[in-house]
């Protein structure tokens, strides 16, 4: 039971994470000059 909360746990903070990257991502990509393509492929 420990051990599915804890999945859970990590889980929904990758989520957080994606959603703060594509948040700060959307907000210094008009600043970089050349962006990495990859990085929005990843996302998906």
């Amino acid at each position: 039971l420990a051990l599915r909360s804890t999945l859970e746990l990590l889980i929904s903070g990758r989520r957080i994470l994606q959603r703060y990257n594509r948040v700060s991502n959307s907000f210094f990509s008009p600043l970089s000059i050349n962006p990495d393509p990859t990085y929005f492929l990843a996302d998906s």
